[in-house]
Parts: C-alpha cells; sequence; structure tokens
C-alpha cells in the first residue's frame, strides 16, 4: 500500500506540479547460466554479503526511482530519492544543500563523495551492475549514510570530509551484540577524508583523486566481529575526444576480534580495483569493457582465496533522450559456492525510462 501511495502521489506532482521532479522505471531481461538458488549462495569467504538486489533469470521490474529537487529560500537546495522495489520501499537520499563562496555544506542521508562511482545512482552507470570491489565493501548501493558534509573547492582542487553514522554492514556497523557483551557503538562512528583535481587541455580531461575512510566496526553473520575498520581507495579518469579510461582502487583494512567459535585476534587486508574503458562512436551509441579484480583476500596472515576477476562487456543505446538501452555480458569467476570456484556467464538486456526534467 505504501508503494502504491508514493506512486499515486508522485505521478500527480508530476502532472501538476512545477518541481524538480522525476520518475525512473528500471526493467531487464537477465539469462544466466547457473540457478537463481545457487546464485543466491554465490560468496567470497573473508566478506560480508549484504541483502543485494539482484536480478533473477528472465524478465525483472528492477525498481523505480522517484527524483524529487526543490530550491529553498536562501538557496537552500532540498533532494530526495527514493527506491522503490516490488519488495520494498527505501529513502536512497534526502538532504539539503548550501554553498557558500567555494564552501559547499550538507546534511541529511546522501551518498557520500569517495570515488567516482559511489555518489551515482544505478541508472547513470553504464554496466548494469557495480564493480566487484564498491558490492563487496560498500553493497551494489555503495555507501549511502545518514549525516553531515563539508566540501571547499579551489580552483582545480576539490577536498571534502564527512561524518557519519557508520552504518553500512558491509564494512562498519555499529549495532550491539549482547551475547559477547559487546557495546553498541556511540553515532557518528564512521570518517571519511577525500581530496580530488581536474585538469583540461582542450579535449582531454585528466582527473585523480584519494579517500580516506575510518569507522568502528560490528558485523554478526559466518564471522561475529567487532574492531575497527580503514579504506584507503585511489581513483583516475582520463577522456579523451570520445575515449574515457577511468578506474578505482581501494584497500580495506579491519583490526579486532573474531568472537565465533571463540574470542581470537582479528586482521583482515583486502584490496581490489576495476579498469573500464568507454567509446562513444555517436552521442547516443557507447561501448565499455570493464575488468575487475579482487586481488588481496588476507585474515590473519593467511589467503583465504586467491585473485578473482570478472569481465564485462557493455552497449549503451539512447534511442530517445528518454530511453536508455543497456546490454550487458558477463564473464564473472570472483565467487565460490560450497567452497568451490564457480564461473559463470551472464547476460542482461535493460532499459531505463526517464520521465521529468533529467539530464543523463
Amino acid at each position: 500500500m505504501l508503494r502504491v501511495f508514493i506512486i499515486f502521489v508522485s505521478i500527480f506532482m508530476f502532472a501538476y506540479s512545477e518541481e524538480n521532479l522525476v520518475l525512473i522505471p528500471d526493467f531487464s531481461y537477465t539469462y544466466r547460466n547457473m540457478s537463481d538458488e545457487k546464485y543466491e549462495n554465490l560468496e567470497i569467504p573473508g566478506f560480508f554479503h549484504g541483502e543485494n538486489h539482484w536480478k533473477e533469470n528472465g524478465f525483472n521490474l528492477n525498481y523505480v526511482e522517484i527524483k524529487l529537487e526543490h530550491l529553498l529560500p536562501y538557496s537552500i537546495e532540498f533532494r530526495s530519492v527514493f527506491h522503490i522495489t516490488e519488495e520494498s520501499v527505501k529513502i536512497d537520499e534526502l538532504y539539503i544543500r548550501k554553498s557558500i563562496d567555494f564552501i559547499q555544506i550538507k546534511a541529511g542521508k546522501f551518498r557520500s563523495s569517495i570515488g567516482i562511482i559511489n555518489s551515482l545512482h544505478q541508472h547513470q552507470w553504464f554496466f548494469t551492475d557495480p564493480p566487484a570491489v564498491y558490492e563487496l565493501l560498500f553493497s551494489e548501493h555503495g555507501l549511502t549514510e545518514k549525516g553531515v558534509g563539508l566540501e571547499g573547492r579551489w580552483r582545480v582542487f576539490k577536498v571534502g570530509f564527512e561524518v557519519l553514522n557508520g552504518e553500512n554492514e558491509n564494512s562498519f556497523g555499529y549495532r550491539s551484540i549482547p551475547e559477547y557483551s559487546i557495546d553498541e557503538v556511540k553515532n557518528p562512528s564512521l570518517h571519511t577524508f577525500y581530496i580530488k583535481t581536474q585538469l583540461k587541455d582542450k579535449d582531454k580531461v585528466y582527473r585523480l583523486g584519494m579517500s580516506y575512510l575510518s569507522g568502528k566496526r560490528r558485523a554478526v553473520g559466518e564471522e561475529i566481529t567487532a574492531g575497527n575498520t580503514k579504506i584507503y581507495g585511489l581513483e583516475g579518469v582520463v577522456k579523451i575526444s570520445k575515449i574515457t579510461v577511468q578506474g578505482e582502487y581501494f584497500y580495506r583494512v579491519i583490526d579486532g576480534y573474531m568472537y565465533y567459535p571463540v574470542k581470537e585476534d582479528l586482521s583482515k587486508n583486502q584490496s581490489g580495483y576495476y579498469i573500464q574503458t568507454v567509446y562513444y562512436l555517436t552521442e547516443r551509441v557507447g561501448l565499455g569493457f570493464r575488468y575487475d579484480k579482487i586481488d588481496k583476500n588476507k585474515i590473519n596472515g593467511q589467503y583465504l582465496t586467491k585473485s578473482s576477476e570478472k569481465y564485462s562487456f557493455g552497449l549503451n543505446y539512447h534511442p530517445v533522450e528518454q530511453i536508455k538501452l543497456r546490454l550487458n555480458y558477463i564473464y564473472n569467476s570472483l565467487y565460490r559456492l560450497e567452497n568451490s570456484k564457480k564461473n559463470f556467464n551472464e547476460f542482461t538486456v535493460e532499459m531505463s525510462i526517464f520521465l521529468g526534467k533529467h539530464h543523463h
């Protein structure tokens, strides 16, 4: 009922209001040479696999995204993004933002500005799925948290600092674990810092950046963990005419204790990266290739898994401005099933429709 209500209200506002409101329904067809039951149980030992919205074999209504923006008095921007699936309704972002000269302040729930992909929504990606390192460290939705952010821009540099609750269970978490007398973390417990630079020369663009995240760690699952997490990130983009090459690397360190089956010291060193190339034949047609790799998965000095890889090939096509079609082929050798490596192929055709004022 709540989903129906939100959709009805949004359509009404879209038809009769001058607000900047957008509806984005997203559909897909997926073929994977693996049953859905087996796919749902894939894992990489040592990583927490949170609840993701994965595509079943066959036709899927992936989500409906509702975006509403409004300019408040004193040039304060309001922005909200609702993410609706057939199972749930979630507030993806809801925050206010104010710019004062070269300083920008935002508060509420928002996507962190670390990295390149994290601040983008799924329909803005070139490929249909997130890079593997993002999915493992932050979940398929990325690092979206409640808190405040401060960003300054000086010429070619952008520097930012965020204070967040630390709710993301893939790498952080704050809940108590009563059976082991582990207290709840006092919020906010996650701090991020990033610095980025951009240089332009005619039709060439160069971007470099680095990120640092520090927060508390609580996890209950196959392992029960309490400690601290630090994540270091590097990013780079080179754009020359119609070709864009970008990549990101993240290194995660978790120190603390593991309580199951017995209490012992825990030290995790895990890292991964992706690199992708996109070439636009025309303004409406683009081709892309992405290589993902998890190159380190070391727990208490022992490697749990060897390096794992994923290869993605994509085609983006805009038949009209309001419709985006994506064709994606993936060869995936990242995961394990019942402690055995499981490779599989996946093919997806996806369509996003943009209703309202939207910029791709």
